[in-house]
């Protein structure tokens, strides 16, 4: 229910793969600095762990996006507010 009827989940996939992406890129610079002042260090597996994180944090960026573009082309055609009332409940507001 909680995805169904609101693009919020969409835009929070959209921020995390941001960041999972800027984290990437901060562990892949933190990764090639320590390579340069330590060359004993062993080869490839920093390589493959900045990787899977830029490119799942571009991945998830971009699954937001499409989905936040679908999510508002829903909405657009729809033509229905995301939300029912199912009481009015009327106060005495004699003053």
């Amino acid at each position: 229910m909680f995805t169904n009827f609101s693009i919020l989940p969409l835009r929070i996939a959209s921020i995390l793969g941001f960041l999972f992406a800027i984290v990437g890129i901060m562990v892949g610079g933190f990764t090639l600095y320590e390579r340069i002042l330590n060359p004993n260090l062993p080869i490839g597996w920093a390589t493959i762990a900045v990787l899977c994180s830029i490119l799942g944090g571009v991945q998830l960026m971009a699954l937001g996006m499409v989905g936040e573009y679908l999510g508002r082309l829903f909405m657009g055609i729809n033509r229905q507010p995301q939300f029912v009332i199912k009481e009015i409940h009327l106060r005495n507001r004699s003053l």
